[in-house]
């Protein structure tokens, strides 16, 4: 692994991503106007507490929450180029979603969320900008690179 005085010396590509280098996939569909992604993992620590001690002597995980949120731009109707989300009577019975962000210019997969369900949408109509929706996603776990 190259270190970044190699990068810049060599003038190599250097390893960082921007968000247009990066494409979003549902299952194996590709969406098409995604904006932004971000993951958060909540590993929900708790500190381990002894008589006689004053702190913490350690951490438990007391369980896990992964959280995900995908911007996109609303698009026409007939147009399915982007995230499917389900409607207020589908909330209950989501089928769980696998999502792959994949390098654009080699389509090598940095991330893979699994088992992700639609925990809620944004819809923003402001003047003057784009229409833009935010989907919130729940899921059971993130790995770096592909999982099938």
């Amino acid at each position: 692994m190259a270190t970044l005085n190699e990068i810049l010396a060599n003038n190599l590509k250097t390893p960082v991503k921007a968000g247009l280098d990066v494409k979003v996939y549902q299952d194996e569909k590709y969406v098409g106007w995604a904006t932004n992604i971000r993951c958060s993992d909540d590993f929900e620590l708790q500190g381990i507490r002894v008589l006689g001690n004053h702190g913490d002597i350690g951490f438990k995980s007391m369980g896990f929450t992964g959280q995900m949120t995908i911007g996109t731009l609303v698009l026409d109707a007939g147009i399915s180029d982007n995230l499917t989300v389900p409607e207020r009577d589908g909330i209950l019975n989501q089928t769980p979603k696998t999502f792959r962000i994949s390098d654009v210019s080699t389509d090598e997969v940095l991330i893979t969320i699994v088992g992700g369900i639609c925990g809620g949408a944004d819809i923003t109509f402001q003047e003057g900008q784009l229409v833009t929706k935010d989907t919130t996603w729940r899921y059971i776990n993130r790995k770096d690179g592909n999982v099938s």
